[in-house]
């Protein structure tokens, strides 16, 4: 570890955080598949980052890593954070057991925009391939208002406040911290026990 991440390290007891490809999903199919192997070796040189990787594509995960790493590498990279969107309830039954069956050691959920409230406390029916603790999920809901200038605008579709707060008291297990995220300040979330 050099000096400037011990020095990070030592002022707030984590790493530093890269939100990658924010605005890009490198998980979509037409993705090429070397800018996921440039990423994966750009991780591989950079332990001293914690990348946060979030897809709306979670399906497309397990395949595209294994197309360029060993099928378990998310697994074996504590400094990979493994996220979904999800928008509503619909996509939250479809996507969360797909996250959950992605090997890595912490998971989260993005819900930007949100377009109703999402309970995400049903727990998967058979335990997770991986043996990771569920425990090791962060749920992220968007502040209103803030997720990105093409939510915002005369064209910005609605977000109830009672939306966030709904689908943040129902993350379950409880260990699921939520957090906010705005565009000032990037996603702010404390480490899961």
């Amino acid at each position: 570890m050099d000096n400037a991440h011990a020095g990070f390290f030592a002022k707030h007891g984590r790493r530093r955080r890269v939100f990658c490809a924010s605005l890009a999903d490198i998980f979509d199919i037409a993705a090429p598949k070397e800018w996921r192997r440039d990423l994966f070796d750009l991780i591989e040189l950079t332990p001293n980052l914690n990348w946060l990787l979030l897809t709306k594509r979670i399906g497309n995960v397990f395949d595209m890593v294994s197309r360029t790493r060993p099928h378990d590498w998310l697994a074996g990279r504590d400094n990979v954070w493994r996220g979904a969107t999800v928008v509503n309830q619909a996509e939250a039954d479809r996507d969360i057991p797909k996250l959950l069956d992605v090997s890595v050691r912490i998971r989260f959920l993005s819900m930007e925009p949100l377009l109703g409230s999402v309970d995400s406390s049903s727990k998967p029916a058979t335990p997770l391939r991986d043996g990771m603790p569920v425990a090791a999920i962060c749920l992220y809901v968007g502040s209103i208002g803030s997720s990105s200038a093409a939510k915002a605008g005369p064209r910005a579709r609605p977000m109830d406040p009672a939306w966030a707060w709904t689908s943040a008291t129902n993350a379950r297990p409880p260990a699921w911290p939520s957090c906010s995220s705005n565009g000032a300040s990037g996603h702010h979330c404390r480490q899961a026990r």
